[in-house]
């Protein structure tokens, strides 16, 4: 966010504009990531106030986190009710008056998603019920572990996890930089120091300190260096 926004300012200059102060409030991005909350308070009159909703979503039917025997599978099916309806082996509810509009259907949450998990109770595994929904064209996705994720063929061919070589871990695998660049598609290979390795670079070359003197602070522990 910090980053956009900086970016913005710098647009605005190069366009013709002048430079000018940035502020950004940590508490006022959290904020922004409310989504509806704001907008659905205050349009009901205080009326409705959105809480915690656990897996599903607080307001709409048809979408959230649902349990398969195996795993745990993510299914959005509020725009593709038909298909839905006939993946889960429930055409009746395809044309109930009460479920015509998402809006409403969240009114009856409880029945459709509990239709939805009876169904994803009857499938073997998670993959089962994937491939049926999918026949259907009802958005849906498996939850992942870090295992599954950095093992799924995405993630290896788009090389989202790299590894890097670290004085003390040694070579250990991190996240990738999400942000790509056409010029250097490659990030640079940039490590921290440890605690105090530059001791001695920076108070001889800058400092100018001879050796021995450098040597009697790290021995009256005024100057450390730790592996850390």
């Amino acid at each position: 966010m910090v980053a956009l926004h900086d970016v913005m300012a710098l647009m605005h200059r190069l366009k013709g504009g002048s430079g000018q102060h940035i502020d950004i409030s940590l508490i006022e991005v959290l904020f922004s990531f409310h989504e509806l909350s704001v907008q659905l308070y205050d349009s009901t009159g205080g009326q409705m106030l959105p809480h915690r909703a656990g897996p599903e979503h607080y307001l709409l039917a048809g979408a959230g986190i649902f349990k398969c025997k195996d795993k745990y599978m993510f299914i959005v099916g509020l725009n593709q009710w038909g298909g839905l309806t006939k993946a889960i082996n429930r055409p009746d509810m395809a044309n109930d008056p009460r479920f015509k509009n998402p809006a409403d259907a969240g009114k009856y949450k409880d029945e459709i998603n509990g239709a939805i998990q009876d169904w994803l109770d009857t499938q073997e595994d998670i993959y089962q019920a994937i491939e049926v929904l999918e026949a259907n064209r009802v958005p849906c996705a498996p939850i992942l572990n870090i295992a599954e994720f950095m093992d799924h063929p995405h993630v290896k061919e788009r090389g989202s996890v790299r590894t890097i070589k670290d004085d003390i871990f040694g070579d250990i695998r991190i996240p990738r930089t999400p942000l790509r660049f056409s010029e250097f598609p490659e990030p640079p290979d940039l490590r921290a120091g440890t605690l105090g390795q530059h001791n001695h670079e920076i108070l001889r070359e800058y400092l100018h300190y001879e050796e021995d003197k450098i040597k009697a602070l790290e021995s009256n522990g005024i100057i450390a260096a730790k592996n850390i």
